[in-house]
């Protein structure tokens, strides 16, 4: 089953019809630098995504900072995450730590420093494939957004794939 073509010249399947659609989809958002949310989570159940995850450490303490993310988050309502991103379209990796540490964080920070990348499956507490490049950095000022939780002691609210992160991340520090 297709649909007209909207030039008289025949009919077009679906899969053209789905591909005209995001063509225009990409050209309006791509110009904008972001999706609409509804469209990004729909894309990304197939797809691999891949994240900038930054750990921000307090060394004096022997803390991590963490933040709430929103109610109505579609993927981890309310619950704790280190502050992070998926790449954007376009983005570099410079330019998605730059966007985490403005938006998420607000804070002078060491510069960040790669410790591992760790691919996390769809399922299992994940809602999609996602390739998570994990940083570390130190806080040298108290970070406006999130709070300070003890690496010996982290909360049971935090999302269940941070949770494989830390344990990961604290096993090799």
């Amino acid at each position: 089953m297709g649909t007209h073509d909207g030039e008289g010249t025949g009919i077009i399947s679906k899969e053209e019809l789905f591909v005209q659609l995001g063509d225009e989809l990409f050209t309006k958002y791509t110009k904008e630098g972001k999706l609409p949310h509804a469209v990004f989570h729909w894309m990304c159940r197939s797809l691999v995504t891949v994240a900038y995850e930054l750990f921000v450490l307090n060394l004096r303490k022997l803390e991590i900072v963490l933040i709430r993310r929103p109610v109505d988050d579609p993927e981890w309502p309310d619950l704790l995450h280190s502050p992070g991103t998926v790449i954007r379209l376009g983005e570099t990796f410079e330019t998605a730590r730059d966007r985490v540490i403005a938006t998420e964080i607000q804070a002078e920070l060491s510069a960040p420093v790669f410790v591992k990348a760790h691919r996390f499956p769809k399922g299992a507490g994940h809602p999609r494939d996602e390739v998570n490049l994990q940083y570390v950095a130190v806080v040298e000022s108290p970070p406006k957004h999130g709070s300070f939780h003890s690496l010996d002691d982290l909360p049971e609210t935090q999302m269940v794939a941070h949770h494989v992160v830390m344990a990961t991340f604290l096993r090799k520090w």
